[in-house]
């Protein structure tokens, strides 16, 4: 499976590159430092724990991202964020309840399932 973009090296995130090209860890940190420093509420008037749902194709690669993205970096100092504001699902999951999301589980951050 392909994870530069949640797993790029050490190496390319200290490139420039890495913040101008598409990456999903990329996003997730602005997201996360958005959060940590309360911009989301200071510019848009969004409040503090909003919640950034990522959907993915399967199981799998939702828990790759789980484990690349949060568990790794997003996890960690300095940005030190909560599991529930990064909260994953898998179409796979989705189709399973027939399309209903409200009576499915997703998971957090840590894998930790809960219903919305």
């Amino acid at each position: 499976m392909e994870t530069e973009t949640v797993a790029p090296s050490v190496e390319k995130q200290k490139k420039r590159t890495f913040w101008r090209d598409t990456s999903l860890l990329r996003k997730y940190i602005v997201y996360a430092r958005a959060l940590m420093t309360k911009t989301a509420l200071k510019e848009f008037g969004i409040p503090k724990f909003f919640h950034v749902l990522t959907v993915t194709t399967t199981p799998g690669h939702m828990k790759a991202i789980q484990e690349e993205a949060y568990r790794k970096n997003l996890s960690r100092r300095p940005l030190s964020a909560e599991p529930r504001q990064f909260i994953f699902g898998n179409f796979q999951t989705i189709a399973e309840h027939d399309n209903d999301i409200f009576n499915m589980p997703f998971e957090d951050g840590m894998g930790e399932r809960f219903w919305l």
